[in-house]
């Protein structure tokens, strides 16, 4: 996202990172569950920024991956940075 041009973005569909160190507990054996996500105990506030900094004015950002309380979160976050 870094090398992409200033407001030439329509939308972003996305899976964002959660930041929270991630791994799925769906397998009730240790030794045969996926590995944790790669990079998701780094905070993702690059994410917002650059979102923010590529779309054009009246774009959208639409995170699909996510559930309702993660996107609570993501919400106050956009809001805090004054993105919202």
């Amino acid at each position: 996202m870094r090398n992409i041009e200033p407001e030439c973005v329509d939308a972003i569909v996305t899976d964002p990172p959660y930041g929270i160190d991630y791994q799925s507990a769906w397998r009730t054996d240790i030794d045969k569950r996926h590995k944790k996500i790669k990079n998701d105990k780094s905070p993702f506030i690059w994410f917002l920024y650059d979102s923010y900094r590529i779309l054009k004015w009246g774009g959208g950002v639409y995170s699909v991956f996510v559930d309702g309380m993660f996107s609570k979160h993501l919400k106050k976050l956009w809001s805090a940075l004054g993105l919202m």
